[in-house]
C-alpha cells in the first residue's frame, strides 16, 4: 500500500468509528438497541473516546500541516497489519452489540453478556487498536518537513 492510502484509510476509519460508537452509545444506552445503563455507557465512553480522539487528532494534524503533499512511497508494512486490527475491532464491537441486543430479547437474558462484559470487550478493542496502530500512526503520520 502507498503511504497515502494507509493514511487516508486509517484517518477515515478512526473518524468513523469514533463518531459511530460515541453517537450510538449516547443515543441508544438504556434502549432495546443497547441494553446497558447510561452509567455503563458513560464508563465505556471514558475508555473508548480518549484513545480514538487522539488518533483522529494525529491524522488531522498531519493533514492540517499540509504534510500530505510530500512524496508518496510504498510502505513496507503488510496490508493485513494495517487493515486487520481495525476490521477485527469493528467486528468484535458489532458482535458484542448484537449479542447484547439479541440476548436481551425475551428469554435470552440468561445468555446475554453483562454490561461489565461489554465494557471489557470495549477495553480489549481499544487496547488492540492502540497497541497495533501506535507504531503505524507514529511512522506514517510524522511530519518530516516540520522544523
Amino acid at each position: 500500500m502507498l503511504q497515502s492510502e494507509v493514511r487516508n484509510w486509517l484517518g477515515k476509519y478512526f473518524l468513523i468509528i469514533t463518531s459511530v460508537m460515541g453517537g450510538y452509545i449516547l443515543l441508544f444506552a438504556e434502549t432495546p438497541l443497547l441494553p446497558i445503563s447510561r452509567s455503563h455507557g458513560n464508563c465505556i465512553l471514558e475508555i473508548l473516546i480518549p484513545t480514538l480522539i487522539s488518533q483522529v487528532a494525529i491524522v488531522f494534524q498531519w493533514f492540517g500541516r499540509g504534510s500530505h503533499h510530500s512524496a508518496d512511497v510504498e510502505t513496507n508494512i503488510p496490508r493485513w497489519v494495517i487493515v486487520g486490527p481495525p476490521v477485527a475491532v469493528s467486528s468484535l464491537i458489532a458482535c458484542g452489540i448484537l449479542a447484547l441486543v439479541i440476548g436481551n430479547v425475551g428469554e435470552g437474558r440468561s445468555w446475554a453478556p453483562s454490561p461489565e462484559a461489554f465494557r471489557a470487550i470495549i477495553t480489549l478493542c481499544v487496547s488492540l487498536l492502540n497497541g497495533s496502530t501506535a507504531f503505524i500512526m507514529a511512522s506514517l503520520f510524522r511530519d518530516d518537513t516540520a522544523k
